[in-house]
Parts: structure tokens; C-alpha cells; sequence
């Protein structure tokens, strides 16, 4: 059986491109001139819409978003607490849009110990 499929196969394909090696087919040419008169029974109105780009320039201007800067730092005196607050005013002389919350870290001794002590920008102490 396979001896058979092997000899009808090559076969099958030459004609195949035998067929397609033939000459192609000539094209016919038919000419019919068609007649037809067409009565026209009602008028129609045509609605006609136009479409007009214009190009208009928008100036955005924008509006300034409320700015919180919040930061800490730490301070061992008065006088690098007073140099922190002398900066802070500078800032906030130079950008008067930003609102500056400061924290300011300083050791203070008490009872022999160590203990940490927040001094805000206001001058509140937080232990």
C-alpha cells in the first residue's frame, strides 16, 4: 500500500504543475449599452452641514497650590537655634508661598541623664 502512495504521489504533482504551467486565459471584452429613464416624483431637501476648525489661543495661567515644608533639626545652643530661625525668615522672605513647619531637636540635661527635647518654631518644648 505504501509503495503505491509513493509512486501516485510525484504523480499527482507533475500534473498539477503541468496544469499550471498552461497558457493563461484571454480576457473577453462584452459590450451592452443599457437604457433607462427614470421619473423623478418628489423634490428632496438636502440638509448640508460645514464643519469650521478655528484655532483660538488660551493663556493658562496657574494657580499656586498651598505648600507645607515640614523639617527637623537638631541644635546643641541658642545660637544654632538662632541661625536656624534667621534661615527659616529668609526662606519664607524669598517665598513667601511656602509655609515652613520647623522642629528643632536639642539635648537638655536633667538630673544627670541625657533626655531629648523637641523646641519648636513657636518656642513650644515637646518631651
Amino acid at each position: 500500500m505504501a509503495r503505491w502512495i509513493f509512486i501516485l504521489m510525484p504523480v499527482v504533482i507533475l500534473g498539477l504543475v503541468a496544469a499550471a504551467c498552461g497558457p493563461a486565459p484571454t480576457p473577453e471584452v462584452i459590450e451592452k449599452v443599457v437604457k433607462e429613464t427614470v421619473v423623478v416624483e418628489k423634490e428632496v431637501e438636502v440638509e448640508v452641514t460645514k464643519i469650521v476648525e478655528v484655532e483660538k489661543e488660551v493663556v493658562v495661567t496657574a494657580t499656586p497650590v498651598p505648600v507645607v515644608v515640614t523639617f527637623m533639626s537638631w541644635a546643641e545652643d541658642d545660637f544654632e537655634v538662632g541661625a536656624l530661625e534667621e534661615l527659616i525668615k529668609r526662606f519664607k522672605k524669598a517665598h513667601p508661598e511656602v509655609t515652613v513647619e520647623c522642629e528643632i531637636v536639642t539635648i537638655v540635661p536633667a538630673k544627670g541623664k541625657d533626655i531629648c527635647t523637641v523646641v519648636t518654631a513657636e518656642g513650644d518644648l515637646i518631651r
